[in-house]
């Protein structure tokens, strides 16, 4: 199969708003062995400089379903899929199906009364505006393979999440979220998507749009707001944060300060109370000390004094505990009330040039 194919990274992906690549056809399958990408996904070649689809690669023929050998005596449109024809179905409805990834490009109908033989779904013509559009340019500022694993990755991981035996998805504020759910977005009198539920909310996070942006899921017709939609409360964005890992907390929490690892001895006090401990990291904002934790209480005041650590960096401050961690490393998370304008400067500085693997010089 590969002999009468270049083996060479001549392919674009072009998945959401976004392109990734360049792939050769050993990357294409793989990505597709993986579920990263599938049959209709739209490709580009940057050799004959022309979009097309997956399943239209001679390399991916074999993977395509066959024909089916069965006739149809009933009306409207049917969908040969699994070995099985299913149906009946509407166009809409049909629609609706490939938007949820139910039914791919390359699936056969029929539609009685107008076909004589099951046609490919890509090939019919009820069906042409979903194909690649031709003649667009190609952006240069294109994601790597690897950014597109990591994205499917924490993709994966976030609708792993509602599968969790703790997710209520019985509350108001957390329906279930459909793994093959997109969404589509208007700016203007443009469509633009779609987009997998993650990217919203990164595009929320930066302020691309506000609570008021018009929004759809794929395959409705009605656009509502992004307010309106209970998958993008804060609550239902916690439950995800809740149940996911590290990577489901970075992608969906953007924090206000750059945060870095800092090792320094801290004194905490609070009512007349001293408490001894080891700040692990540190930003403008506030900082993490492992400690012990019976006496204390989120939302406490505390004045914490740092002494000199990895860096001659001392200073004191007030402070209010905002969160605790009563599992390994046990300790709080502490939120500076008020410091000096220079000294969060330095702290601000101490934090870039360790992030960016830097001499520190106080």
């Amino acid at each position: 199969m590969r002999l009468a194919e270049v083996l060479e990274k001549e392919f674009l992906l072009h998945l959401g708003q976004s392109f990734y690549g360049p792939a050769d056809l050993d990357d294409l399958e793989y990505l597709y062995q993986q579920k990263f990408i599938e049959l209709s996904t739209v490709i580009y070649s940057e050799k004959t400089q022309s979009f097309s689809m997956l399943g239209d690669l001679p390399s991916f023929l074999s993977t395509l379903p066959s024909p089916p050998e069965v006739s149809i005596d009933h009306s409207n449109i049917y969908l040969f899929k699994n070995g099985k024809t299913v149906g009946p179905y509407s166009r809409r409805e049909i629609e609706v199906l490939l938007h949820q990834k139910k039914a791919s490009l390359f699936d056969f109908i029929y539609r009685e009364g107008h076909d004589d033989n099951w046609i490919r779904i890509k090939e019919y013509p009820l069906f042409a505006h979903l194909l690649p559009p031709q003649g667009r340019s190609i952006p240069s500022d294109r994601l790597s393979l690897d950014e597109l694993y990591q994205e499917k990755k924490i993709s994966s991981r976030i609708h792993g999440v509602f599968g969790h035996k703790n997710f209520d998805e019985k509350k108001e504020d957390s329906p279930y979220l459909d793994p093959g759910m997109r969404w589509v977005i208007c700016r203007g009198q443009e469509e633009i998507g779609p987009f997998e539920y993650h990217e919203i909310v990164r595009m929320i996070q930066k302020k691309i749009f506000d609570k008021n942006q018009p929004i759809r899921r794929q395959g409705e017709d009605e656009w509502k707001t992004i307010d309106d939609y209970s998958e993008f409360s804060m609550n239902y964005i916690k439950q995800i944060i809740r149940m996911g890992n590290k990577e489901i907390e970075k992608l969906f929490v953007e924090r206000k300060h750059k945060r870095s690892i800092f090792m320094a001895p801290v004194i905490l006090s609070i009512q007349g109370t001293t408490i001894y401990g080891t700040c692990t990291s540190i930003s403008a904002g506030g900082l993490f000390l492992e400690c012990r934790i019976h006496q204390l209480k989120v939302y406490d005041s505390v004045h914490v004094k740092i002494l000199p650590g990895s860096t001659p960096l001392s200073f004191e401050a007030k402070a209010q505990i905002v969160s605790i961690n009563e599992t390994a490393p046990k300790g709080v998370a502490v939120k500076f009330k008020k410091i000096d304008p220079l000294l969060y400067k330095k702290i601000n500085d101490i934090v870039v040039k360790i992030l960016d693997n830097l001499e520190v010089d106080v």
